[in-house]
């Protein structure tokens, strides 16, 4: 999406002010600035909030999702990247970042494969990210992938990650309907 010179001329002029404002706070939904940036990919202005204003990366909306999640499921792989080079230079790891969960139980590999863009999934796959994670309901990247019948999807996870292919296969369906995996 087009980022024009004048959205980031008004963020680094808000970065003059900054004291006199709460970057932090929510629109509808509880959403910042950050989120928004996060959800149609202007990467430019995230790293302008998170380095020049102090946004904040693990800020949940009222829904329950971080900026990353946004960015993952709205298929924001520019602005995913900022995020992931910003923490790494705050000493916190692509692992970690890619692991946090949502309120729902997602991590950014879930969120990216309900948006399905096959580029979002591989920076998550390339990122760290394990396609045997689970959410809450139990569900793994590669349950919600075939649901979606998105055998691209499908294809990449097993290709980036062969040995843990047959983790998300190996679920029991319980007769209460939930899926458990089952005990060695």
């Amino acid at each position: 999406m087009f980022i024009s010179n004048l959205q980031v001329t008004v963020l680094q002029t808000f970065a003059k002010y900054k004291d006199q404002f709460n970057i932090e706070l929510g629109g509808e939904h509880g959403r910042t600035a950050l989120h928004f940036a996060a959800i149609h990919d202007h990467d430019i202005c995230a790293k302008i909030l998170i380095t020049d204003l102090g946004a904040e990366l693990k800020r949940a909306c009222n829904n329950g999702y971080y900026p990353i999640h946004e960015a993952a499921k709205n298929a924001s792989s520019r602005t995913m990247e900022v995020f992931f080079q910003w923490g790494e230079s705050k000493g916190c790891s692509r692992d970690s970042m890619i692991s946090l969960y949502d309120n729902e139980g997602n991590v950014p590999l879930h969120s990216a494969v309900h948006g399905g863009d096959i580029k979002a999934v591989e920076l998550c796959l390339k990122s760290g990210a394990k396609i045997s994670t689970q959410q809450y309901d139990l569900s793994t990247p590669v349950h919600l992938a075939c649901v979606q019948g998105a055998l691209e999807i499908v294809k990449l996870m097993f290709t980036m990650q062969p040995t843990e292919k047959m983790s998300p296969l190996r679920c029991e369906v319980r007769p209460s309907g939930h899926r458990e995996l089952p005990h060695n």
